[in-house]
């Protein structure tokens, strides 16, 4: 029998790569749909694009109706910087939007893995973050998305969803975008015209992972994980701003001088976070990039 997965959020950085492992991971037959505000309608051998807006819950129930899913990875969302009323209306409100009419169109056996973010966890002094440590969100960011995993859990349990929770941690690799940290140092890095690289506090720690184990994740946890758990994707190592400043000049072989910019400090910055993988390693999943391969990807992919 033939499966259908809708992928929300499709043309997005992760997006993409999800996609395209979908491609050529998956059986002969399996539709894949991707969906996004900004796509247009087309074809690409067995990958099906809808421009659909999550906000407008005629158009899910009339798509769902046409082309029930077997399989959803949600990934649409608002990420910052972005007003704080947005994060509530995309992130939880689109959510809210999905699964309601996924369940009015007739989609009761429907799985769904929904994207969360390591945002949502509180600071601790240690820093590691277990699957069970204190969650809630310091930001508006992250409090939406908290809210989002614990609306998706208990909605999708109330409609009779199986639904599973991927929290990735910082993602890095080719084609990162520039609103993230480590897509900024490297355009930074490689533009000639840039002599000094102006960061905020380079001392704090985070836990970088590779895209193509994330989206790698994803599939794991669509086909291995138990409905109702949440699983972190991370490399379990915590990486300080300076180190991974450090790696690009040993990759690109070359310096560029390190500023602390005031600008970018900001109010809320916790020193140390990473998380613990343990829980998806159970299922199966193992990192197969390490940071140093996904910085020269980076830096490959980049044009100015």
């Amino acid at each position: 029998m033939n499966q259908r997965i809708w992928v929300t959020g499709a043309t997005g950085y992760t997006g993409k790569f999800l996609v395209r492992l979908l491609a050529a991971t998956v059986s002969p037959g399996t539709e894949i749909v991707g969906l996004s505000r900004s796509c247009p309608r087309s074809r690409k051998s067995d990958i099906f694009y809808h421009p659909l807006d999550l906000s407008d819950p005629l158009a899910i129930r009339s798509l769902a109706r046409r082309e029930p899913p077997d399989l959803v990875f949600h990934l649409a969302g608002m990420a910052p910087p972005a007003p704080e009323s947005f994060f509530w209306q995309v992130n939880v409100g689109g959510t809210v939007n999905l699964l309601q009419e996924l369940y009015s169109a007739g989609c009761r056996k429907t799985q769904i893995v929904c994207v969360g973010s390591a945002a949502e966890y509180h600071s601790s002094p240690e820093g590691r973050m277990t699957e069970d440590s204190p969650a809630g969100g310091g930001t508006p960011y992250g409090r939406s998305k908290w809210s989002q995993t614990n609306l998706a859990m208990v909605l999708g349990h109330n409609l009779g969803f199986q639904v599973k929770i991927a929290r990735p941690f910082n993602i890095i690799g080719p084609g990162l975008p520039d609103r993230l940290v480590a897509g900024r140092i490297c355009r930074k890095y490689l533009d000639p015209a840039i002599e000094t690289i102006k960061m905020g506090n380079i001392t704090s720690e985070r836990d970088f992972v590779d895209v193509r184990d994330v989206v790698r994740g994803y599939w794991i946890i669509a086909n291995y994980g138990q409905a109702g758990e949440i699983y972190n994707i991370c490399s379990g190592e915590p990486t300080s701003i300076k180190k991974l400043l450090e790696l690009f000049f040993q990759v690109g072989n070359s310096r560029k001088e390190v500023a602390v910019d005031k600008k970018s400090l900001r109010r809320i910055d916790f020193d140390r976070v990473y998380g613990s993988n343990e829980k998806l390693k159970q299922l199966g999943w193992q990192q197969e990039f390490s940071l140093a391969e996904s910085v020269a990807d980076m830096m490959g992919s980049v044009t100015l």
